[in-house]
């Protein structure tokens, strides 16, 4: 009965504790929107912070988890599964682009007609209303997309007693500067109505629980064959919080116009994640791109990776 619970417990509490940070920027909508950037300098600390303890708990638990576990069979398959975890993200992320410019059409969502506007509250419960807002923004998507993947990590987490509660701390840890950077975002920089900032960050809330569901769903319907890949999936899931983690590291905002416009108009917070990134042939190379780029502050990386690294002291067996 508690491999039902627990989830359940997990993802109801996921599903309020992000809706509910996420509410408390939209409910000083009117404030922060009069603010612009310095509503939100503090977002970038938190995010920093959330980085650190993602890339930690990647490295430090969860991946050598998986390589105690492998070890007892010979190493066999580790290489493979920690190379599909950042291909599968990776493929998601051009995914997303494919669609966004479309490339690939829905029959249930056409990409050339403008989303039905949302004007009454009851439109946040229609999925035909919602999701075209979701899809036709690039950060909430790209969001959206890895928290489903956290919540993957999470659902394959359940079945280690060592890990399951040093990652939901983790996630719950990760999602507080990506749940504030996001509405930040929607409010003062896209400048979105309520009734779509809502919707959006619904969307965004309910991902991370539909993601560990899943996974427990699948137990369910298949244990043994779970069981027999828990290993692999664990070190998949591993290998794709640390490509989610070093994407957030490393990668520019929308784009370098948006981060000139940004450092004129005194900064705005940059998204935690955003699979945007793609460099034009009118666009400066790489190396240069990254350097005009504000990186996370070194010490507050830090600071995150210590916490995983004083929690794996506790986790060996």
């Amino acid at each position: 009965m508690s491999e039902i619970i627990e989830p359940l417990v997990s993802a109801v509490f996921l599903f309020f504790a992000t809706l509910g940070t996420g509410l408390i920027p939209v409910l000083y909508m009117t404030k922060l929107e009069e603010k612009g950037g310095d509503g939100m300098k503090y977002l970038k600390y938190l995010s920093d912070f959330g980085i650190g303890i993602l890339l930690g708990t990647s490295c430090l638990l969860v991946i050598p988890e998986g390589v105690e576990k492998f070890g007892e069979k010979g190493g066999r398959g580790f290489g493979i599964s920690l190379l599909l975890g950042i291909v599968i993200l990776y493929g998601l992320d051009r995914f997303l682009l494919a669609l966004q410019h479309g490339d690939i059409l829905s029959g249930w969502w056409d990409s050339s007609v403008a989303p039905e506007p949302l004007e009454r509250k009851i439109d946040l419960f229609n999925p035909r209303k919602t999701f075209p807002y979701v899809v036709t923004n690039n950060i909430v998507f790209a969001l959206v997309i890895h928290a489903f993947a956290d919540g993957l990590a999470l659902g394959i987490a359940e079945s280690y007693d060592s890990l399951k509660f040093v990652m939901l701390i983790a996630i719950i840890i990760h999602k507080i500067p990506a749940t504030l950077s996001l509405v930040g975002v929607m409010i003062s920089k896209q400048k979105l109505p309520k009734l779509e900032v809502v919707s959006n960050l619904i969307a965004f809330s309910i991902s991370t629980p539909y993601g560990l569901l899943f996974v427990v769903l699948m137990r369910f319907v298949s244990k043994d064959l779970i069981e027999k890949m828990s290993d692999g999936l664990l070190v998949l899931s591993g290998s794709s919080l640390l490509y989610a983690s070093l994407l957030a590291l490393i990668a520019p905002s929308k784009n370098h116009q948006d981060h000139q416009q940004q450092t004129q108009n005194g900064g705005e917070p940059v998204p935690l994640q955003n699979s945007e990134f793609e460099l034009d042939p009118g666009e400066p190379d790489l190396l240069q791109k990254l350097a005009e780029e504000p990186l996370p502050d070194f010490r507050l990386l830090l600071l995150g990776i210590t916490i995983p690294l004083f929690i794996s002291f506790f986790t060996l067996e």
